[in-house]
């Protein structure tokens, strides 16, 4: 049985001498997985990680590799690393436009809110819209999680997703400043924790009023509150 990608000698760019490959595809020659040069070739995300792009400059050969449990076989295009170019910067032009495009993306056509979600294609619009517009079905299972009339508007919703992790709870109760440190650091110690208990706060209060979070909203409101008359109170006292 003669093999479907038979060893040829043929002229390769990579080389001033002919090179063996595994015939031509596409007028590229083919090369198999573990034969073509590393220090010279390389795949398109191997440019990448390098900090590099083809620079205008097209492919100069095919690695194949074959994925035997569906008997099928997958082309990657190899550029010449000596034709390489540098990555061009990233701008903070570049870095705005790229943010401009990403929040258009969250904005409701509806409601004209960025609610902290992309909107899908599908839907057309966000989540407390849907519910409002009646656009669920009465067996969606969000149905399970909804009770009365959406309380918060989709900007208020983006800070339910800014939960404080663990870590962070953690290291702020571990930076808490000792007996001895000056009045300034206390409060700016108490005004960064009334923060943290305002996004748990923020978190606890569900954009459909679930009532078993009622109560822990009302707590975290609570301690936020005192922890920022404690900062105030501190600042007080120096002036």
């Amino acid at each position: 049985m003669a093999r479907q990608f038979p060893w040829v000698l043929a002229d390769v760019a990579w080389s001033d001498s002919q090179q063996f490959v595994r015939g031509h595809q596409n007028g590229l020659p083919l090369v198999s997985w573990g034969i073509a040069p590393r220090e010279k070739l390389a795949t398109y995300r191997q440019l990448r990680a390098a900090g590099l792009r083809p620079g205008g400059h097209g492919p100069v050969a095919l690695l194949y590799f074959r994925h035997h449990s569906s008997k099928t076989f997958t082309l990657a295009n190899l550029y010449l690393i000596a034709d390489a170019q540098p990555v061009r910067p990233m701008t903070p032009a570049k870095w705005a436009s790229i943010q401009a495009a990403l929040a258009a993306r969250r904005v409701c056509p509806e409601c004209g809110e960025d609610g902290g979600d992309y909107i899908r294609p599908s839907a057309g619009m966000c989540e407390a819209c849907q519910y409002s517009n009646g656009e669920w079905d009465l067996s969606d299972v969000r149905h399970d999680y909804v009770i009365g009339e959406p309380t918060l508007s989709a900007g208020a919703l983006a800070a339910v997703h800014d939960v404080p992790t663990l870590s962070e709870i953690t290291a702020l109760d571990q930076a808490r400043p000792a007996a001895d440190a000056s009045v300034m650091e206390l409060a700016a110690w108490y005004d960064r924790k009334a923060t943290v208990l305002d996004r748990l706060a923020a978190y606890t209060r569900s954009s459909w009023g679930h009532p078993e979070q009622a109560a822990e909203h009302e707590d975290y409101r609570t301690w936020a509150a005192a922890a920022r008359q404690h900062a105030t109170a501190l600042l007080a006292e120096v002036a």
